[in-house]
Formats: structure tokens, C-alpha cells, sequence
């Protein structure tokens, strides 16, 4: 018997376990309980026969893997679940095996929120003494429901690491244990390294440019509160760990998991810059006998007189092969509306720094944003034209091998959730609001937003060239809107 099994939840990338699981293990342990981390992502990902399959899995987000805060299976889940019900009987044998008190779910993204709910009514029907946890960053006030329906029996919102281990000593009261009053962790430096012992590495994809990828926190929160996201509501300060505790649990996975890929899973790395920089010092003076390492993280454009060039080569030299940048739109007004101050003559700083610097980036971008007009548009049609014509989309490697430097992540047009600050912003403005999807903001209907969408994918296909699957997920989310 285990005191609890903690579930890595699908569906998420296959390249790595989530991090969480494994800091709550240590936590768990250090207290005197039992723990056992499953990753049910990728078991169900190596389960998956077909490589479409897997690359649709890994891609694609439709009615299969989403649901709304009503909980209710659609009759697309109930088939999928149908299909995949050996690999489900299989995982409930092993739970049965461990014959745990507790089964704790770990949702990272709303794309778990089908697999949780169907997986804790499985676990309902055949070990029905087992108390159903669930937690994790999608864990929030509407997951009351399935308690309130004996789902479940607890979740846990906000940091787990400390709440989790009162609730398994019969503190059923405290912060953040069914409440969305959690008590954020103050000192970082107080968590735990992940135990990943549970962990069979040989499980995960290796695959070109995430080979032997591994997550690592280096803080919590943001420094900026964006109009459209409601992380503040989890982290409501934004707290970083020193550089040294950083360094040192890298270089310890590094050496006990061979892991050489570490992926920052802060929502902006470069938060503080003072502990931004030393760790960079750290690291660059690491790989003068470690060139394998390379790390990647998500980042914020900072204006030129707090981010120099000098920071630009110390990225570089410290192992960095990739940037997730939230730099959301082209259009500066409309980054002044999200609360992204970012002015343009900045954003082309950056640039041109990260094409100096040869740093490949990732462009994470939203198409519709209810402010944006057509001119705004237009700008971004432009903006992109002028990064192609200035040779700021592909680069030349050693080898001199064409690759590319920029990723637009254009993944879809703006989801208006109620749940975010922006909704409660412009409601009062809003022509009308049925869902997420259908709502109108003055001129900016669902249909200009299809429309600007499918505008600025034709440009950027006509620029990397046409891929295939890509259409297939673009078709996706466009079968979206005619089921609005």
C-alpha cells in the first residue's frame, strides 16, 4: 500500500514529466508518507500506434481533450474513451496493485480537464475507498463542482507543497485545500528538489530540438498582470529563487538524470534581472566543459536601456536555444492595452539582438484581441512581411544549413474566458458574449476574427511554405467557429 499516487494527466508535450509531481514527492516523502509518480501523459502517448496519432495528440487541441467548467462528457470524449478503454483498464489494474489512500491528478493545462473527469469516475467505480485529489494549475473555484457531485473529494489550488502534506496528516482546513484561498509559498528556497525515482527516462521522445529534456522552476508568478491572463489569481506575487539554488539543481540533474535539455517552466525568466544575470555568469562558465547542456524558457521583452546587448552574447554563451516570447501582437497599441509596454522601437531591438545572437524564438501571438482594428491588422501583415524581407526569419547555422529563427505561434484567435481580467474589463462594452469563443467588441465580430486568422496564416505559409498537418490544425480550430 502507498499513501498516495500521484497522476501526471494527459494531454500534454511528451518530452518530459511535469515537473510538479516529482517537488511534491519530495515533499511528501521528506514528511514520512508514501508516494508514487505515474505519468499517464506518456503512457498514453506510447500507447498511440500510429505516428499521426501522436503528432495529432501532440498538436491539435479540439472537443477529444477540452470541456467546459460544466463537467459534462461530449459524445466525441465518450467514443475516444471507448477506443482507448484497454490502456484505461490497465492503469486501473496498476492503482488497484498500488492500493494507495489517495489518488491525486495533477491537471497542468485545461486540455487534462477531460481525461481527469473521466479517469476519477473510473477510479470511483473500482476503488471506491480511495479519496480522489485533484490539483494542479487547472485546479480552480469551478472544480467545486465535482465536488459538490462526489467526483471528487478534495482539490487543491495554489501551490501544493505544503497543502498537500496537511491534507494527507487530516488538516482538511487548511489554505487552499477545496478553497481558492491558497497560501502561496514566500521562500522558493524552501521547495524541495523533484524526485524523479519513479521515473523511467527511456519512456520520453527524443526528438530534435527537446532530446533529453527536463523541466525546471526558477520562480513563480509575473512581474506583469496582462489583460487576458489570470495567473496573479494563483501567484498573486511574483517570487523567484536565488541563481545559486537554480545552478545547483541543474547541474544535479544533469548529473544524476543525464538530462541535458532544461526547460524553464517560469511564465518569464528574466523576472529579476539581477538573479537573471548571475545565473547566466553560472551557467557560461559551466559549459566551458559541458557543451551539451542548453536550456530554453519563456521571456519577456525588456526596453533596451534594462536588456543591453551584452545580456543578448551572455544568453547565448550560457547555453540558451530558445525563447517562448509573449510578445502577443505587432501592433503597439494593442500591446499597451494588454498591459504589455513594450514600445516598437524595443520589440525591434530585440530582434534584431536575438538575429545578431543567433537565438531561435518562438512568437506567441493572438489574433482578434478586442481592441485590435483592422489598420491593427494590416500592421501585422505588414510587420510580418518586413521580418521576411529583412532576413529575420531564417538564419544560417555552422554547418551553413538554412534554419529557422522565428516560429509565429499564431494557435488560435483570442478565447474571451469569463475568468479572466478582460472580461471584466470590457463586459460592459461587449455587443453580446455567449461563449469564449462567440462574443463581439464593437466592429470585432467571430467572423473578422476568422477572418484576420486565416489572413495571417495564408502570409506566413506562403513564406515557410505550406505544411500540411499545420492546415489540418488550423482547419481544426476554424471547425470551432462553425459550430458557434
Amino acid at each position: 500500500m502507498t499513501d498516495i499516487a500521484i497522476l501526471i494527466i494527459p494531454k500534454i508535450e511528451p518530452w518530459a514529466p511535469t515537473v510538479g509531481p516529482a517537488i511534491l514527492k519530495s515533499h511528501v516523502e521528506a514528511e514520512g508518507f508514501s508516494c508514487t509518480v505515474i505519468d499517464l501523459n506518456i503512457s498514453f502517448y506510447n500507447s498511440l500506434s500510429e505516428e499521426d496519432q501522436k503528432k495529432y495528440y501532440t498538436t491539435i487541441d479540439d472537443n477529444v481533450f477540452t470541456m467546459s467548467w460544466h463537467y459534462e462528457l461530449s459524445e466525441t470524449s465518450e467514443v475516444f474513451f471507448k477506443q482507448h478503454s484497454k490502456w484505461v483498464d490497465t492503469n486501473i489494474i496498476k492503482l488497484k496493485n498500488l492500493n494507495p489512500k489517495y489518488v491525486g491528478l495533477s491537471l497542468l493545462t485545461k486540455y487534462s480537464r477531460t481525461f481527469a473527469y473521466y479517469l476519477s469516475i473510473e477510479i470511483r467505480k473500482h476503488l471506491p475507498d480511495v479519496k480522489i485529489i485533484w490539483g494542479g494549475a487547472d485546479a480552480r473555484e469551478n472544480t467545486k463542482l465535482l465536488l459538490d457531485n462526489r467526483i471528487i473529494d478534495f482539490y487543491v489550488f495554489g501551490d501544493g507543497e505544503f497543502s498537500l502534506v496537511e491534507l494527507l496528516k487530516g488538516n482538511f482546513t487548511a489554505p487552499g485545500i477545496n478553497s481558492v484561498s491558497p497560501q502561496q509559498v514566500e521562500d522558493l528556497s524552501t521547495v524541495l528538489s523533484p524526485n524523479y525515482s519513479d521515473i523511467d527516462w527511456n519512456d520520453y521522445k527524443d526528438e530534435y530540438p527537446d532530446a533529453k529534456t527536463v523541466y525546471i522552476t526558477g520562480s513563480r508568478g509575473c512581474v506583469k498582470r496582462c489583460t487576458f491572463c489570470d495567473i496573479h489569481t494563483i501567484w498573486p506575487k511574483y517570487k523567484f529563487r536565488s541563481s545559486k539554488s537554480i545552478f545547483n539543481e541543474i547541474i544535479e540533474i544533469r548529473q544524476k538524470y543525464n538530462r541535458k535539455n532544461f526547460h524553464f517552466t517560469d511564465s518569464l525568466i528574466n523576472g529579476s534581472m539581477k538573479t537573471f544575470r548571475e545565473l547566466l555568469l553560472m551557467l557560461k562558465e559551466y559549459r566551458k566543459t559541458d557543451k551539451d547542456f542548453g536550456w530554453r524558457s519563456q521571456w519577456i521583452m525588456r526596453p533596451a536601456t534594462q536588456f543591453n546587448e551584452h545580456d543578448f552574447q551572455l544568453m547565448k554563451e550560457s547555453g540558451c536555444v530558445g525563447l517562448e516570447v509573449g510578445l502577443e501582437s505587432f501592433s503597439e497599441s494593442v500591446r499597451f492595452h494588454m498591459g504589455k509596454k513594450i514600445k516598437d522601437n524595443d520589440m525591434w531591438f530585440c530582434f534584431d539582438q536575438l538575429r545578431k545572437h543567433k537565438i531561435q524564438f518562438s512568437l506567441l501571438m493572438i489574433v482578434g484581441y478586442p481592441t485590435e482594428t483592422d489598420d491593427d491588422h494590416a500592421l501585422s501583415l505588414e510587420t510580418i512581411k518586413t521580418l521576411d524581407r529583412e532576413n529575420y526569419i531564417f538564419y544560417n547555422n555552422a554547418s551553413g544549413e538554412r534554419r529557422p529563427l522565428i516560429h509565429f505561434g499564431y494557435g488560435n484567435t483570442l478565447m474571451l474566458d469569463m475568468e479572466s481580467p478582460l472580461y471584466t474589463l470590457l463586459k460592459d462594452e461587449l455587443v453580446y458574449y455567449n461563449n469564449n469563443r462567440d462574443w463581439q467588441y464593437k466592429d470585432n465580430t467571430p467572423t473578422v476574427r476568422v477572418q484576420r486568422m486565416t489572413e495571417i496564416w495564408n502570409l506566413i505559409n506562403s513564406i515557410i511554405g505550406k505544411d500540411p498537418f499545420m492546415e489540418k490544425i488550423v482547419a481544426s480550430h476554424m471547425q470551432e467557429f462553425d459550430d458557434v
